[in-house]
């Protein structure tokens, strides 16, 4: 029985890596305190303002993505680990849904305090329809993402196979 290929960067080429390159750690931090950094406001100004349901798509969205940003931190010292990859790549392709929900209902309300006769829809269509389009675009998302992760798989285990001969 084979032992499995435990990579190291000095061990493998980053090319056998999930990312095939070393994510910066400054660059990355600084996104992700940026994001954090807007949370504590948001929060604040959410429950100040009573919008509870705009403050939980907004906050879920930039905790989201300030997980994601520490998946690609941990990413620069082994760009081999399956689930650091996982972090950071379902984390930064979930939480901007939640931003564009927050969006959608901010869309609503303009169109409640301009009036209805601006729009062609209803307030609430709005939500309705392009928070329907975000979930779509996840599902596809999601399928694209099973399907390059067979792919990278098929790829690893040749890989694998061709460095015994």
């Amino acid at each position: 029985m084979a032992v499995p290929l435990v990579c190291a960067l000095n061990k493998c080429p980053i090319e056998w890596g999930y990312v095939h390159y070393q994510p910066s750690v400054g660059g990355n931090a600084f996104i992700c305190a940026a994001f954090g950094l807007l949370a504590a406001p948001a929060l604040y100004l959410g429950i100040t303002h009573k919008v509870k349901l705009f403050t939980f798509c907004f906050v879920m969205g930039l905790l989201g993505e300030v997980i994601g940003y520490i998946g690609r931190i941990l990413l620069h010292n082994n760009p081999f680990s399956k689930d650091y990859f996982l972090i950071y790549l379902i984390c930064t392709t979930i939480a901007p849904t939640f931003t564009a929900a927050a969006v959608y209902l901010t869309l609503a309300r303009i169109v409640v305090v301009y009036g209805e006769g601006i729009s062609r829809l209803r307030p609430r269509t709005y939500t309705l329809l392009f928070s329907g389009f975000d979930l779509i675009a996840l599902v596809v998302i999601a399928v694209g993402g099973g399907m390059a992760a067979v792919v990278v798989l098929q790829w690893k285990v040749s890989k694998y196979l061709n460095s015994f001969g």
